[in-house]
Parts: structure tokens; sequence; C-alpha cells
């Protein structure tokens, strides 16, 4: 019932968000490929010796798990590469990710509404067809017998 019902919101709020992720993969791959291309020369850092090992290294760097781990050798290199993780973080965590988030429940909330404008629809269409069956085509009202339970 439930999880059904979620995941079947989750697939219809899809496609709002696929935008945002396909931003978040574009500004990824960018900054992969600069990092690659900055850092792939400092033998001590193991974090961007490779373009897959780029890419992976700053999808978890996105989650802030590793964060200075990722940071430092380039760091204890030259001082001055903090700049690229800074503007990175920047774009993807604090731009992008809040962007993502703001679609997610504004499609969720679209879904919601919806959902409570068919049911409310539905209650009416129901109470309106119960009305019909309840008053025959001879009166104008309905009679007490009718509704015993009120």
């Amino acid at each position: 019932g439930a999880v059904r019902r979620n995941l079947r919101q989750i697939f219809q709020s899809l496609p709002s968000f696929i935008d945002i992720l396909l931003l978040l993969l574009f500004f990824m791959v960018i900054f992969a490929i600069l990092g690659f291309c900055l850092f792939s020369t400092n033998s001590a850092d193991p974090f961007f010796k490779t373009l897959e090992d780029s890419l992976v290294s700053l999808f978890v760097l996105l989650t802030t798990a590793n964060f200075p781990d990722v940071m430092m050798p380039a760091y204890a290199k030259n001082r001055w590469s903090c700049i690229f993780f800074i503007v990175y973080l920047s774009i993807e965590l604090y731009f992008i990710m809040n962007l993502l988030l703001a679609v997610v429940f504004d499609t969720f909330n679209d879904v919601e509404k919806m959902k409570f404008k068919s049911l409310l629809l539905h209650k009416r269409s129901a109470i309106d067809h119960a009305f019909q069956l309840l008053v025959s085509r001879q009166t104008t009202h309905v009679c007490k017998r009718a509704l015993p339970h009120f």
C-alpha cells in the first residue's frame, strides 16, 4: 500500500528533476577533467591518478564524507589548489544540490495536490451519485427512513 504509493510518486516526479541531475553530473565531469589535469602529476595524490578516480573522488567529495582527505595531498603541494575544491563544493553542494532539493519538494507538493484534488472530485461525484440513488424522481426530498444512520 504505502510503499507502492510512495514509489509511484517518486516515478511520477522523476522527469522534473532529471534535468538537475544531469546538470550535477555535467559539472562533476567538468571538475573531474579539470582536477585530473591539475593534480594527476602529483605522485602523492591517489585521488586524481585517472579520470575515473577523479570522478569517483569528486562524487564522494560531494557527500562531504571525505572532504579534507581529498584536498590535503593537493593542498600540501600547492596551497592555491584549495580554490578548486572551494569552487567545486560551492557550485555542486551549495547551489545545485539545494536546487535539486527545491525541485524535488516542489514536484512532490504538486503530485500531492493533484492526488488530493482527484480524491475530492471523486468524493463529490460519489456523493452526487448516492444522492441520486436516494432521491426518487417523484419526490423532491429525502425521507428519514432512507438515512438510518443519521
